[in-house]
């Protein structure tokens, strides 16, 4: 027998299952070959920061405005510093009566109120960290925890009622009773010193800037103690006010 002769071109498949996977395979191919070509468009597109004007610099302006200038860092760091220092030295001056005065609030248990010299030392500790550049960040941290700690103390013999307590935070020999005021003060200045964890920008520092360091905390303390004055002459009067009939 002879074989039958065949073409050069393939037989088409003539069973319905060979023409249904015939007809799979060519819609793979062309998923495949969109698929591609949606890539290849993709790459050849502009960057992103073509297509958007102004993407990395409004990117580069948030970062860059999320940072603190290294020298309002500093002079803020100072003024933290003489603060926490000067609060500290005025604590060791009369550490028995700031003891009396601890205990008076009554937010501790006695034998806890009987570690209060470790209130002057956290100060005075913090102070000095504030002005090293390796520990400001440990600092800050725990100068706003000392300050909310003293809001949080202030507020709940407010809430008591016990208007007439001493606050401690007076000059040598005034008694300054607490106020609502004292306690917004330091939640302000917990917060802003809690802001120093930003990152600070890396820039080089000129004689102007140790000039507006040094001015600048100088002012800062000066002002900080004129409106505590301030503050703590007036509030009182104008509770009085207020009470009378």
């Amino acid at each position: 027998m002879c074989a039958p002769e065949t073409s050069g071109k393939a037989r088409a498949p003539s069973s319905p299952a060979s023409r249904s996977a015939l007809k799979s395979v060519i819609r793979a191919a062309r998923d495949l070959n969109s698929a591609t070509d949606r890539c290849r468009a993709f790459i050849r597109q502009p960057k992103l920061s073509r297509r958007v004007p102004g993407y990395y610099t409004r990117r580069w302006f948030m970062m860059y405005r999320a940072m603190i200038d290294p020298a309002i860092g500093a002079l803020l760091a100072g003024a933290f510093a003489l603060l926490f220092i000067g609060a500290a030295l005025q604590k060791l001056r009369s550490p028995e009566r700031f003891a009396e005065l601890f205990r008076a609030y009554r937010v501790v248990p006695d034998g806890v109120a009987r570690l209060s010299w470790l209130v002057p030392v956290l100060e005075l500790t913090t102070g000095a960290g504030l002005l090293a550049g390796g520990s400001r960040a440990g600092a800050c941290a725990v100068g706003a925890a000392l300050l909310l700690s003293y809001a949080a103390a202030m507020a709940i013999n407010l809430q008591r009622g016990r208007r007439d307590l001493a606050c401690g935070c007076g000059a040598p020999g005034e008694r300054r009773a607490i106020a609502e005021w004292m306690v917004w003060r330091n939640l302000l200045l917990a917060a802003v010193l809690a802001a120093m964890l930003l990152p600070w920008r890396t820039r080089a520092m000129t004689g102007a800037d140790a000039l507006t360091i040094g001015a600048g905390t100088a002012v800062a303390a000066l002002l900080y103690m004129s409106v505590d004055r301030l503050l703590g002459r007036v509030a009182p009067g104008n509770a009085l006010l207020r009470g009378a009939p």
